[in-house]
């Protein structure tokens, strides 16, 4: 985070921060257990309807154009 202060750059799948990964997941998974605060809740990434801007542009262009026809 020094080197990267407004954390622009996704390391996740460098290789070489793999190691790092893995210990603040066992990290995580330990705080869970002591405190019980399982709530079993799955990221689903990216979700069902996600769209990217762009294709969120088109759908809303398309979609005011049909409401304009459809008048």
């Amino acid at each position: 985070m020094k080197t990267d202060l407004l954390e622009m750059n996704n390391l996740v799948d460098n290789d070489d921060y793999q190691k790092v990964i893995q210990h603040l997941d066992q990290m995580l998974q330990t705080h869970i257990e002591r405190t019980e605060d399982d709530w079993g809740i799955e990221a689903i990434f990216p979700p069902p309807n996600f769209r990217l801007m762009r294709e969120g542009n088109e759908y809303f262009k398309e979609l005011g154009q049909k409401a304009m026809v459809e008048d």
